[in-house]
């Protein structure tokens, strides 16, 4: 019994735009929507809402700021996005975490004037007080599954988490 939105986060599929903060400004986009089906009256404003990866990122830093949601669904967020940042160094270029992935996190903030060390979830998933589901791949490569778990021991309950078996990242 829950309506739902389907969107884009800026700059990605068909939304508008160039430039993403990883989650840091995109959870004004989630919060828009909210309030996009909070002024429509054919539809059920039970409201719960459901994020991929940076979108599960930004589902947490929004549902912090509104009363609008009834339940979120959590796909594969990762827990800060300065870890995420880091393994992506080592993965891709074999570079270590520190100090570039730091650099990168505080410049990459500085350039774009927000605190990119505030990306993190998992500072913040214990001020969400509703119902949380997590789902998360055992095979995924960039947020890793004890990421995963950080997030759901830190989660309120009610919660749940479902570990698919072989599933990546996409």
């Amino acid at each position: 019994n829950y309506s739902s939105l389907l969107f884009d986060l800026r700059a990605f599929g068909d939304s508008d735009g160039d430039f993403t903060s990883l989650g840091y400004f995109e959870k004004n986009d989630v919060l828009g929507a909210i309030d996009y089906i909070k002024s429509r009256d054919d539809i059920n404003q039970n409201l719960g809402a459901l994020g991929q990866s940076m979108g599960a990122a930004s589902l947490v830093l929004a549902t912090i700021e509104t009363n609008d949601l009834k339940a979120i669904i959590l796909d594969s967020s990762y827990a800060t996005i300065h870890q995420v940042t880091g393994r992506r160094f080592k993965r891709t270029h074999n570079l270590p975490k520190y100090p570039l992935a730091t650099l990168l996190t505080f410049f990459g903030g500085l350039l774009n004037d927000f605190n990119a060390f505030d990306l993190a979830p998992l500072r913040y998933i214990d001020q969400v007080n509703i119902p949380i589901f997590m789902i998360q791949g055992d095979s995924d490569k960039l947020v890793f599954i004890e990421e995963a778990r950080r997030l759901y021991d830190k989660a309120n309950q009610p919660k749940q988490i479902w570990i698919t078996e072989g599933a990546d990242h996409r």
